[in-house]
């Protein structure tokens, strides 16, 4: 874990991940695993990331993929059934914290092949 999180076993079959990043801390930091055994030695693990964003700041996320692809929030979808076309557009894009940007996003020309990338616009 990032050296501003700290994991707290509480002794019962609980635990609290507490997070508490400084204002030096934005960015992504992935990668994070959390391993729970119980006294039968069965285990369970879980992996994560952390993302840190400045508070004075708001990004909207772009999802451009096919429909089966969706992504969670806070990414907004541009599901399509082919390759996009021109004009291909997608409204009322919500930002990081589910707020309406009113930013809307048209593609200006076709897409030649598809793309495995994630686009972010701040």
């Amino acid at each position: 874990m990032p050296s501003f999180a700290s994991f707290t076993d509480n002794g019962n079959g609980t635990g609290v991940i507490n997070i508490q990043p400084l204002s030096g801390s934005i960015g992504v930091y992935s990668g994070i695993t959390v391993t729970a055994t119980d006294n039968s030695n069965t285990s369970s693990t879980v992996s994560f990331a952390i993302f840190v964003n400045d508070a004075n700041m708001a990004s909207t996320y772009i999802n451009i993929t096919d429909l089966s692809s969706s992504a969670p929030a806070p990414w907004n979808n541009m599901g399509i059934v082919y390759l996009p076309t021109a004009g291909t557009s997608i409204s009322n894009l919500k930002d990081d914290s589910n707020v309406n940007t009113g930013i809307s996003v048209t593609l200006t020309n076709a897409w030649q092949s598809v793309s495995n990338n994630w686009y972010e616009a701040s």
